[in-house]
Formats: structure tokens, sequence, C-alpha cells
């Protein structure tokens, strides 16, 4: 389940109390360190989050938006496109790799889902 904290560590930042995912030092050996980066993210769009060893809290209480860094991972890019679903304000991704991912449709979804996703070169 490695692979889903990123999309769950986001929606985490808009529950009602902080939740806490245990043990990810493996997320810090994929395409990216996703336990840094995502802890990162979510304070850029102005939720809480932490670092306690490789022990991840996301305060919850929802995004305000902003601009955060994707670090050229496809599943952080994802994870926070999701999260700027339910953010109060716009939500810039940076440092998205615009490549072929394992959800192909994903921004037709997001789309549908009410997403207003703008590219730039």
């Amino acid at each position: 389940m490695i692979d889903e904290v990123p999309v769950l560590a986001i929606v985490a930042a808009h529950a009602s109390g902080a939740t806490r995912f245990r043990g990810g030092a493996e997320l810090r050996l994929k395409e990216s360190d996703r336990l840094g980066g995502l802890a990162e993210a979510i304070r850029a769009l102005g939720g809480t989050a932490e670092l306690e060893g490789d022990d991840l809290i996301v305060g919850g209480g929802g995004l305000a938006g902003g601009e955060a860094d994707a670090r050229g991972d496809h599943r952080m890019a994802m994870a926070l496109a999701v999260g700027a679903l339910g953010g109060e304000g716009p939500v810039s991704v940076e440092g998205s790799r615009r490549r072929r991912c394992r959800f192909p449709g994903f921004e037709r979804l997001l789309v549908a889902l009410g997403a207003r996703i703008e590219v730039s070169a």
C-alpha cells in the first residue's frame, strides 16, 4: 500500500484531525523522497505536516492553495492535483513530468470533477 500513501496523505490534510502514517522509510526510496516531499508540499499549500523519523503526521483542516513541487514524481503530482480539488484557492503543481503514467485518464477525470487544468511550457 506504499504507493497509495501520497494521495491518502493529501486527503488527510482535509480531515478534521491529525493522521499519522507510520514506517514510511520506503517512501524515501521511490522516484523522489515522497515522505519529505509530501510534508513540504502540504505545508506549501497551507496545511500542516511534519516528519518524526519515518513517520508522517498530517494535520487536518484543509489546504489553502498555493504552489507545490511534485519533484518530478508522477504519483506526487497526481496526489497534489487530488488535494487541490478541495483547496480553498488555486493550486499550482510544479515539477510534474508530462509523461504517460499508470492512469492515462487521470486529467480527464479531474476535469469531470471540476478541476481547471492549465499546462505551462
